[in-house]
Parts: structure tokens; C-alpha cells; sequence
């Protein structure tokens, strides 16, 4: 694998959202056609109060509701709607809780406008993220090293991945994991540290900026809790842009940094860090979070080490668990940073970072 660090009112139409099996065929049914529907806020705050408003037609329907279905095309609730009123339009809003009053985690959610006697089928609410995945262009992309802003414009609804690393070396930190963002622009700041704490100049660092598209008929929950720890593939439909960004083809179950820990049996802990054997070997000991070990295994993984940011030593076929032995009897004397990073063939990558105090070999 190569070490190089990547650069970097709508009219819903949803008749694809329901299917049935005739002469064992599956047959795709159309429901009545929600037109002029919009939903205000598109991001909204549920812990605040706020509410997700969606404002449709639907001819000929006597009463309606809006279905809201996750990122693997589960119902989260269902919504009655008011109306119509005198102008044709039914009214309904959403308080970012799921059917049993629960609030429902920080992400992004498709809306279904329909008649209040139509049900769609599981397979039918999944591909209502079928829309999605299209590679976002974003631009005017800016980092300040003095206050560490990155900002950015999104083109539209997406999901945005936000990272800072070494060029040719590791990643430091994702202070954005694709999460759901709305159109516009945006800031996220960095404090100049790794994701173990570690402190890097702001200078040297490289920032780059990922995102794909999320569907037209979307709104966005934030402010709640994080999304549980996903599940190994679980529900999936193939984006259908034509040209799909690599992250939109995986299950968003899977699609997030490795988690990982990481020992260093025998070795003594100070105040200035890890202190290396008089030998200058140092044993390190790589653990996969268990939730992890089975995607890492099957589309394989490799472990890489850097020194102070620089590369040192890879195992492009690593196992889990994994152990090996780093010679640094040519590492200078005094404090350095030893990363330890973790990487699928898939784009996935995360870092662990350790202060290590090395001495003259046999001192």
C-alpha cells in the first residue's frame, strides 16, 4: 500500500421507495408523488427544543405522514400530518425522536412524505440513500496555522471528512469523520494536537478535505448523542452516481477510522515519556478493538511506524494481534514521537502517538 497521504424547496420524487414480489419477481410500486415538499430547518437541534417542519402536497391523499428512516433503512418514526390546508399543502414536524420517544443519535436522516395507509417495504425506505454518494468538490479550503481554522465550502448537503497529517507521514487526527454537514460554509478547528494528545507545530502539517453527497430529500439531527458503535454489515444499497466517491460504497456501519491499542511490554513509563531499553529495541504489542477485528482481517490491513513523523518501519500483511520488535540504536538520544498507525486497503486509517526518551545503546 502506498504511505502517500491523500490530498485534499426541493421536489421529492420517491417512487422507488416501496417494492413487492409478483411471480417472484420483485416489482417496484409507486406511491402517490409528494410535490413542493420542503423541510425547515434542515439541521436542527432537538436538545434545544427545535423541531424539523415538512411542508408537501400529495394529490388525492386524504390524510398523510412523513416516514423517517437511518443511514441502513431503519424506521426511526413516523410522523402524522396536519392538512391539507386551503392551499393544497400538509404540515407535519419532527422532534428528533424515534418511535418510542426516544431521541435518535446525531446524523443524517431520509424523509418519506406519503399517504397515511401506504407502507413501504424495508428494502424499498433503504434505497431512499440510493441518491447519495456523489464526490463533492469542496472549495475555498483555508487553514490558519496561528489559530488552526480550517474552513471550507460545501457545494451541498454531504458528508465531510476533515483530516490533518504529515505529507508522507501519518494521520494525526480527523476532527471530521464524515459526518452530515448541510450546504454552506464551514469551520472546524484544530489545537494542534494528535488524537493521543500529542503536540505537532501547526506549520508542517498538510489538511486536506473529503466529501460525497447526501440525498436531496435529507435533513440533519445535531447536537444529540453520537451514533452507537455500528455493527459489521449490516443493510447496504450501491450508491447510484455514476461516478460515486469510495466512501459512499461502504456500508456506513463500517466506514470509520480503526480503533486500536497499542503496549509496549517491558518497557518503563516516566515523566518524559516511554523510556527505551538500553539495547535500543523496543517490543510493541498491537491490539484491533474487537468490534474492528473482523473488517480489518477480511479486506486485510497493514501497521506502519513513524519517528517524528518520518517513516520507519511497515508490515503491509499485519495480523491481529500483532507484535515486532523496533530497532532504534540509530534513533538519536533524548525525546521523540513514535507513531503507530493502523490502515485498511479502503481509505480507513488511524494513529496512536507516544512520547519515547531514547539513551546511547549499553548507557
Amino acid at each position: 500500500m502506498s504511505r502517500t497521504f491523500w490530498v485534499v424547496l426541493v421536489t421529492c420524487a420517491f417512487w422507488h421507495a416501496c417494492s413487492t414480489a409478483r411471480g417472484g419477481q420483485t416489482v417496484a410500486v409507486m406511491p402517490p408523488a409528494a410535490i413542493q415538499c420542503s423541510v425547515e430547518p434542515k439541521v436542527f437541534d432537538p436538545n434545544a427544543s427545535e423541531k424539523a417542519v415538512f411542508r408537501f402536497k400529495l394529490p388525492e391523499a386524504r390524510a398523510a405522514r412523513v416516514w423517517l428512516v437511518d443511514p441502513i433503512g431503519r424506521t426511526v418514526a413516523t410522523v402524522g400530518a396536519a392538512g391539507p390546508d386551503e392551499l393544497g399543502f400538509f404540515s407535519a414536524a419532527w422532534d428528533g425522536r424515534d418511535s418510542d420517544g426516544r431521541s435518535v443519535p446525531s446524523d443524517a436522516y431520509c424523509y418519506l412524505p406519503a399517504s397515511a395507509d401506504y407502507a413501504p417495504s424495508p428494502q424499498g425506505l433503504l434505497q431512499l440513500w440510493q441518491s447519495a454518494g456523489e464526490r463533492l468538490e469542496c472549495k475555498d479550503i483555508t487553514y490558519d496555522p496561528k489559530s488552526g481554522e480550517i474552513r471550507y465550502l460545501l457545494p451541498q448537503a454531504g458528508r465531510a471528512r476533515v483530516r490533518v497529517g504529515i505529507s508522507d507521514g501519518p494521520v494525526l487526527r480527523s476532527l471530521l469523520d464524515y459526518a452530515p454537514l448541510p450546504a454552506g460554509r464551514h469551520t472546524v478547528a484544530w489545537d494542534g494536537k494528535d488524537s493521543s494528545g500529542n503536540e505537532w507545530s501547526r506549520s508542517a502539517v498538510a489538511v486536506h478535505v473529503w466529501a460525497f453527497s447526501l440525498p436531496q430529500n435529507c435533513v440533519i439531527v445535531q447536537g444529540a448523542t453520537a451514533p452507537a458503535y455500528p455493527a459489521y454489515r449490516q443493510f447496504f444499497v450501491a450508491p447510484a452516481a455514476a461516478k460515486p466517491d469510495l466512501h459512499a460504497t461502504h456500508t456506513r456501519q463500517g466506514c470509520h477510522e480503526p480503533a486500536f491499542a497499542v503496549s509496549f511490554p517491558g518497557a518503563a513509563t516516566g515523566n518524559d515519556g516511554l523510556g527505551v531499553p538500553k539495547t535500543g529495541r523496543l517490543l510493541v504489542h498491537v491490539q484491533l478493538d474487537p468490534r474492528d477485528h473482523r473488517a480489518l482481517v477480511e479486506n486485510l490491513f497493514e501497521i506502519v511506524f513513524y519517528i517524528d513523523g518520518v517513516f520507519f518501519f511497515e508490515d503491509s500483511n499485519a495480523a491481529d494481534p500483532f507484535t515486532c520488535t523496533l530497532d532504534l540504536t540509530r534513533i538519536g538520544k533524548g525525546r521523540h514521537i513514535l507513531s503507530v498507525q493502523v490502515m485498511d486497503f479502503e481509505d480507513h486509517a488511524a494513529s496512536r502517538s507516544f512520547g519515547i526518551t531514547c539513551q546511547e545503546p549499553g548507557k
